[in-house]
This record gives C-alpha cells, sequence and structure tokens, in this order.
C-alpha cells in the first residue's frame, strides 16, 4: 500500500494595481496555466477601501480580483472600440494579423464608490459616449465612467 503524497502547492504574493491591497493566492504547479485555479491563501494587507472585508478571505480576493479584472477588460474593451487615428500598431500576432495599441493610454482610478473612471485622452466626446455604451452592456454589472 502507498501513501498518497500531498501536492505541493505554490504561494504567489499579489499587489494589484487597483488598490494597496496585499493578497497571497496557492494554485499548483503541475497544472497547465490554462486550467491552474489561483485559490485565496491570506489577506497580507488590507487597503482601506476593502477594510470592510477584513476577516473574509474568499470575499476580499473576490472583490480585489474583479475590480481588477473589471479594470483590465474595460481597457482592452475601449481599444476594441476606438477608433483607428487613436490606436497605434504595437507588433503583429502569429497569423500575422497587426495588434493594436492606445496611441494615449488611458488614465483610470476607481471613485469611493469603487466605480471605474476611465479617460481616454484626445478622444471627442462621441467616441467617448460610444464606448461608454459599449462598456455598459458588456459590463451590465459593473459601473465605468468614460470621461
Amino acid at each position: 500500500m502507498t501513501e498518497a503524497t500531498p501536492k505541493k502547492m505554490k504561494i504567489t504574493r499579489w499587489f494589484p494595481d487597483t488598490c494597496s491591497c496585499v493578497l497571497d493566492f496557492s494554485w499548483d504547479p503541475a497544472t497547465s496555466e490554462d486550467e491552474r485555479v489561483h485559490t485565496p491563501h491570506k489577506v497580507a494587507d488590507t487597503c482601506p477601501h476593502h477594510n470592510h472585508l477584513r476577516g473574509d478571505l474568499h470575499g476580499h480576493h473576490a472583490a480585489v480580483q474583479g475590480e481588477n479584472s473589471h479594470k483590465n477588460l474595460a481597457i482592452a474593451h475601449a481599444l476594441e472600440h476606438l477608433p483607428a487615428e487613436h490606436k497605434v500598431v504595437s507588433g503583429k500576432d502569429d497569423q500575422g494579423k497587426d495588434i493594436y495599441g492606445f496611441m494615449y493610454q488611458p488614465l483610470w482610478s476607481f471613485n469611493d464608490k469603487r466605480e471605474l473612471e476611465l479617460t481616454l485622452r484626445h478622444a471627442s466626446d462621441e467616441v467617448k459616449a460610444h464606448i461608454d455604451a459599449r462598456l455598459k452592456e458588456k459590463f451590465p454589472d459593473r459601473v465605468t465612467h468614460v470621461k
């Protein structure tokens, strides 16, 4: 009879760019990146915005991850819907298609309600309104203000 050996899990400390929380998550290095699951492990530090989540490990991780993910997806979605004159080609993908980047990097922040404020510099009010509408469609459960 053989004993099952416990999996060697890795712990990664995450410093999200959306707040000053410091979170640890565990993951199995034997699992491929595409299938890997990050499991909340510890809250090492809490920012003032998420202080109300002290003691709620999973809720804290979910809130911070949700904000961070929304910010990243909203910026990517804004780039997708910007007119060509606001983009630059930054390279080619594996199929030879252009990869675009922002001509003017957007600015972002969260307000006191933790709503994303996305500033698209040098974009017309019409372009901002178009992107604002697309973001509302794409993320109906999240508030994003396009400026």
